[in-house]
């Protein structure tokens, strides 16, 4: 009775422990969810803000642009100061929210603006700066002042100045600012707007904050959207760049606004979850009590057993409720896998050696019509020396390629075929191609399945090799690597190209010939023990490498 206890209290820890581990993912999940919607959603909000406000700002200095225009070719027109004087005030009053003053420089003496009554008193070597500046510049556009404070308002302003070339005269006007910004903020609190020049200097700002104001001109590298840190608070930060005047128009938000919103949305999730976890618990000792606890020893008794047959049910057949149906179900069915497992191996070894003897007699008509070839162009042309020794060498091929077709073989007697099967080759076209084989003699009794090599060969001298080439040449190596023992054949002519290597090794080709021996060495290989993988292509500038794996080189040997 107390291991059956603790048998429950486990069932019961682990489905409490599995679902809160749930319920913490759940939270956690939700909370991202939860931030990155708000996040877009606050993202989008300043998206819509940015652009709608960096066009406004486009279309506010666009008209003021024309004016200045339009009021430089005028005043430039104008030779009677009172009739000056009048256009300017007219000016003012037509623009009156947009700008602080017009001013209108002809000399360094001759200054005139909306306010004239004020230049009697005020400082006016700003003005004589901007015109000097204007005149002395090649460029007759107009430019745009740095931030000053203007000694007629006494309020900060950005100067707009465009020289006049036939009157040698420069129309200055004061822009308003405030105005400019008031006409963009949002009214969140939290929200901070600045229009930024790229000269290091705030030209005009909303919710204006000293640090922020810090960072911004210590770092005038933003990118469009990203994430700042100032004094351990984080802002995101999104910037429209020459939104006016080459000005930079720059937004931020502090990420509290999200963690703000986001807070009641956790702590009501945080009750649903633990209501929720209360109500399983009862619903679990309930269960785990009434119907869990035959089961779960049942199912234990399966899991620890090492093998079918070690599992007995003799004390739930003695029960007379659903656990001994149960138990009944369990027996037939372990009866039935141990069946199936039988019946599977069986076929998958007869499959195994089938697929072996398949494989294996689609080489030998191939690789017969193609010797025949060789000894009847030999025959042909009357060498019926070189004929004879052809069809020695073809009948010790085919009585190695045709006995024991299933057996391993060492790799010294698959090299000796394939030797026999090149001077065969050689023979009807003695100047085709050279070739080498380097095989460490350590090799040589490994074991291989039979007619590997000399598909490979014959694919590569059928397809390969150009008849008119001087530089075909075949070079068959042995090598080993991470403990398996394999042979490149090399030949230097044609490249196979990606669609023949695609098609290949995919074994999906149509093609009845090309590539037939090469998709049936793989598919050999990997068929036959020894932990071969088959074989690869590779395509080298001049010229295409294919690789066997034969397999471990420690186990796949010849056996004394």
């Amino acid at each position: 009775m107390k291991k059956k206890k603790t048998i429950s209290f486990k069932i019961l820890l682990y489905f409490s422990l599995c679902f809160f581990i749930l319920l913490c993912f759940y939270l956690i999940a939700t909370v991202a969810a939860m931030r990155n919607a708000l996040t877009e959603q606050q993202m989008n909000n300043l998206t819509n803000i940015l652009y709608t406000n960096s066009n406004y700002l486009n279309l506010y200095s666009k008209e003021i642009n024309t004016s200045l225009i339009n009021i430089s070719e005028i005043l430039g027109l104008i030779e009677e100061k009172a009739q000056l004087m009048e256009i300017l005030a007219s000016f003012k009053e037509e623009h009156s929210e947009q700008i602080l003053n017009i001013i209108h420089v002809t000399d360094k003496d001759n200054i005139f603006a909306d306010r004239t009554h004020l230049l009697e008193i005020v400082n006016k070597d700003i003005y004589i700066e901007l015109y000097e500046q204007s005149q002395n510049s090649s460029y007759k556009g107009i430019a745009v002042s740095s931030p000053y404070y203007s000694p007629l308002s006494l309020e900060k302003t950005v100067a707009l100045y465009k020289p006049n070339e036939k009157t040698k005269a420069t129309t200055i006007i004061e822009l308003n600012l405030k105005y400019i910004l008031n006409s963009i903020y949002t009214k969140e609190s939290d929200y901070h707007f600045y229009l930024f020049a790229h000269e290091s200097n705030i030209i005009a700002s909303y919710n204006e904050n000293p640090e922020i104001i810090e960072t911004l001109l210590k770092k005038q590298d933003f990118k469009e959207t990203q994430e700042i840190s100032i004094k351990g608070n984080k802002f995101i930060i999104m910037e429209q760049a020459n939104a006016i005047y080459n000005w930079d128009f720059i937004i931020l938000f502090p990420e509290f606004i999200i963690d703000r919103a986001i807070k009641p949305l956790i702590i009501e999730v945080s009750i649903i979850g633990v209501l929720i976890m209360l109500i399983l618990i009862i619903i679990l000792i309930f269960i785990q009590n009434y119907f869990t606890k035959p089961i779960a020893n049942l199912a234990n008794k399966i899991k620890n057993a090492k093998d079918l047959e070690e599992i007995s049910f003799q004390s739930e057949i003695k029960r007379s409720d659903e656990i001994r149906v149960l138990a009944l179900s369990l027996i037939s069915m372990k009866e039935k896998i141990n069946n199936l497992i039988k019946i599977q191996e069986k076929n998958a070894d007869e499959k195994r050696l089938l697929e072996i003897k398949i494989l294996q007699a689609q080489i030998h008509p191939h690789f017969l019509g193609n010797t025949l070839a060789c000894i009847a162009s030999l025959v042909k042309n009357d060498e019926k020396e070189q004929g004879y020794n052809s069809i020695i060498l073809l009948i010790k091929l085919l009585n190695y390629s045709i006995s024991n077709t299933n057996q391993l073989i060492p790799l010294k007697d698959e090299i000796e075929a394939t030797q026999n099967y090149i001077k065969l080759r050689l023979m009807r076209s003695p100047n085709l191609f050279s070739y080498d084989f380097t095989i460490l003699n350590k090799h040589l009794n490994h074991l291989v399945p039979k007619l590997i090599i000399q598909p490979i060969v014959e694919n590569a001298i059928s397809h390969g090799f150009q008849k008119n080439s001087k530089d075909n040449h075949l070079s068959i190596t042995s090598y080993e690597h991470n403990g398996n023992l394999f042979i490149s054949i090399y030949n230097s002519g044609m490249p196979i190209s990606e669609k023949a290597i695609k098609e290949i090794t995919s074994f999906k080709s149509n093609k009845a010939s090309h590539g037939i021996g090469i998709r049936n060495v793989f598919r050999r290989l990997q068929l036959h023990e020894y932990k071969s993988k088959g074989g690869k292509i590779f395509k080298e500038k001049n010229g295409t490498i294919i690789s066997l794996d034969l397999g471990d080189i420690n186990q796949n040997t010849t056996r004394n």
